[in-house]
């Protein structure tokens, strides 16, 4: 991976306010949420919010600069970090494909299925753990640790058809976190697009302010702060707390890395990762539709579906990703006024060599 000029780290704080993050292959609907911010939800939020502050040409002029060799940014996923008498942890999504079994563990053989199948269930891990997992010196004592950090609930909601059809009524999963919890989200500025860093923060926090990230939107969820590593203790905490245990966001290229974001390889990483011995991954689908007021769009379009690599997985010197063309399908009368796009460039934390 090129080496990233500098690094932000933005930590969003949702307060009060529930959030409804939808899932993976269209597995969770109304009815399921993750504690887990996508990359290219985020960006398509950031690109609207850009839109909205400095003109259509503005945000042209940043989408040409994504789809060049040097991107102004790449960034995470958004995981779940907390703050408390321990300091300020950040928690990493797991690590794809590496489940140690209590054999290896040094524990008694009646615990092997127990322990594997909270190894399976498990989503996130603290950063100092990420090494010893990977080396195969995980303590599985508190395989559990990081579900207090949010707690679940579901709320009714009624759909209105305005007297065509009785009203149906349906049910919404949400999350709201703690006071001690929220999401990180890391940014690795290119060197030109340091440039852009307070326009980011000013577009990032009109989001938070006014219409919030993620699902149910139009109900209050997904409101936040955020603050930056670069301006605030607790966020620099937080960043620093990624950049120890054995991680790096500038490792040896040789290594295996820990994909921190939704990723779409591009053609020649598609290669690579047929090899053997470079990848261990997870695919996803993702879907969706675009819909705008703008005349020129004819009501609901589907996006064409892509796949792409979950974080977590794991990748030898990494990979760079791309910006996605996901435009919907010309029709006999009707060309798209403008291409569509959905974020997949990769960035990675290095796992270096793990002492005991």
């Amino acid at each position: 991976m090129t080496n990233h000029s500098h690094l932000v780290l933005a930590r969003l704080d949702f307060a009060e306010n529930r959030v409804h993050f939808g899932g993976y292959d269209d597995q969770l609907g109304l009815d399921g949420a993750l504690p887990h911010l996508l990359a290219d939800t985020l960006f398509s939020a950031i690109c609207h919010g850009w839109q909205q502050c400095y003109g259509t040409s503005q945000l042209e002029a940043l989408l040409a600069d994504f789809l060049s060799d040097t991107p102004p940014w790449r960034m995470s996923d958004g995981f779940p970090y907390e703050v408390g008498a321990n300091g300020a942890i950040a928690y990493l999504p797991k690590p794809t494909g590496t489940f140690p079994s209590a054999i290896e563990l040094d524990e008694p053989p009646s615990s092997d299925s127990v322990t594997k199948k909270k190894l399976k269930r498990l989503r996130f891990l603290r950063a100092k753990d990420i090494a010893p997992f990977l080396h195969r010196q995980f303590d599985t004592a508190q395989l559990d640790y990081y579900h207090d950090l949010w707690t679940d609930e579901a709320a009714a909601h009624v759909v209105v058809n305005r007297g065509i059809e009785e009203t149906k009524p349906y049910r919404v999963q949400y999350l709201r976190f703690k006071e001690c919890a929220g999401l990180w989200v890391v940014l690795a500025m290119s060197k030109p697009g340091v440039a852009y860093l307070s326009r980011l923060k000013e577009v990032l926090g009109m989001i938070g302010e006014t219409t919030g990230i993620g699902g149910r939107k139009s109900t209050g969820a997904g409101r936040f702060t955020v603050t930056w590593s670069d301006e605030e203790p607790v966020a620099k905490a937080i960043l620093d707390n990624l950049n120890s245990h054995s991680l790096s966001f500038q490792p040896d290229e040789t290594r295996f890395q820990l994909l921190l974001s939704i990723t779409n390889p591009n053609s020649t990483e598609v290669l690579k990762l047929k090899q053997p011995g470079e990848a261990m991954y997870q695919l996803i689908h993702r879907r969706g539709f675009h819909y705008s007021t703008d005349p020129r769009w004819p009501g609901l379009l589907k996006k064409k579906p892509v796949a792409m690599l979950m974080a977590g997985s794991l990748v030898k010197g990494g990979l760079q990703g791309r910006l996605l063309d996901v435009t919907p399908t010309p029709r006999s009368n009707w060309q798209p006024p403008h291409p569509l796009y959905r974020y997949g460039l990769g960035l990675t934390l290095g796992v270096l060599q793990h002492e005991k």
